[in-house]
């Protein structure tokens, strides 16, 4: 007979059954310190996501912390872009654009990278293997 050798029952339940659709359990995470080099306003965005993150290990705290750093960065950027303003004056006396937003691009970009990594977004999350909570004002019409 030609084709794949077919798999007895017995076999494919040792295997999981492949292929077949199955509910992931979301890693269990570990209790984690801020780093001590984080800033103030990094150190309370730790505190704030690391309960949060699916499967958080001690050994990821580092990446935490870059994602906490660079979230508490862009907050001070675009703290200091509503001050100055969007447009600014340059050095022959013109209207330019603040060189800030190039810096806040890029590290919304970077928060915007760890964020999915971590399960922070919602795809990130799916990804991850949690479950959407449809919330108290779910009607159930789409389940």
């Amino acid at each position: 007979m030609q084709g794949r050798k077919l798999k007895s029952h017995a076999e494919k339940k040792i295997l999981g059954f492949p292929g077949k659709r199955f509910e992931r359990k979301a890693p269990k995470s570990e209790t984690v310190k801020a780093p001590s080099y984080l800033s103030a306003t990094a150190k309370k965005i730790f505190d704030r996501t690391a309960p949060g993150v699916m499967g958080m290990k001690v050994a990821h705290v580092d990446q935490l912390a870059d994602y906490c750093q660079c979230l508490a960065r862009l907050i001070a950027v675009e703290k200091k872009i509503t001050r100055e303003g969007i447009m600014r004056k340059g050095q022959k006396k013109n209207m330019v654009k603040n060189p800030l937003l190039q810096i806040s691009r890029e590290y919304r970009a970077a928060v915007q990278r760890w964020a999915a990594e971590f399960g922070l977004t919602p795809a990130g999350a799916m990804r991850l293997g949690a479950k959407l909570d449809d919330g108290p004002d779910s009607d159930g019409i789409l389940d």
